[in-house]
């Protein structure tokens, strides 16, 4: 009988999964995890930076996630009216070095019990250079986590997210 191998990245999520699992009483004891190639950074907001060092990394690649306030998740028109204004303030903010901040897609979508929001945009800076950064929201109606992923190329931020995505919500212990 032939086998049909797996797909890479069911196998990449599968190996970052068996570190959350094996890694989750150390959590419980303060110890962080941290996949192969990133490393990790703790800012004092308590968000937690992942910026990838392999070789093999996609350019300018970084993941972050944060813990959001406790109680009910914004609604999915909050969400977009939120992004909106963070898109504006982006530029206006950046010191003539942003030309735009373009939405390629935003949508929802329910896991099991948790809600997903997802925000996927073009950053266009004013030296000609782009940068995709996608930005997403999830909840189990209690607690909410932001994850964040930043590349050069928009796969390369979608492969990111979809790689570390599960495993926070992992540690966050939402199915």
């Amino acid at each position: 009988m032939r086998r049909i191998a797996p797909p890479k990245f069911t196998l990449q999520i599968l190996a970052l999964l068996v570190v959350a699992f094996a890694s989750l009483p150390a959590l419980a004891q303060g110890i962080a995890v941290t996949p192969e190639g990133w490393q990790r950074n703790v800012a004092e907001t308590g968000t937690v930076f992942y910026r990838c060092q392999a070789a093999t990394c996609a350019t300018n690649s970084v993941v972050s996630y944060r813990q959001q306030r406790d109680g009910p998740m914004m609604s999915f028109e909050s969400f977009e009216r939120s992004n909106a204004l963070t898109n504006q303030r982006m530029v206006e903010q950046s010191n003539g070095n942003l030309r735009a901040v373009e939405v390629v897609e935003i949508g929802q979508r329910t896991v099991r019990d948790t809600t997903i929001f997802t925000t996927v945009k073009l950053i266009r800076r004013t030296n000609g250079s782009e940068q995709y950064y996608i930005a997403t929201l999830f909840s189990d109606g209690r607690r909410s986590f932001s994850v964040v992923s930043s590349a050069d190329r928009e796969r390369d931020a979608r492969a990111n997210m979809d790689q570390f995505l599960p495993v926070v919500m992992l540690v966050a212990q939402m199915p």
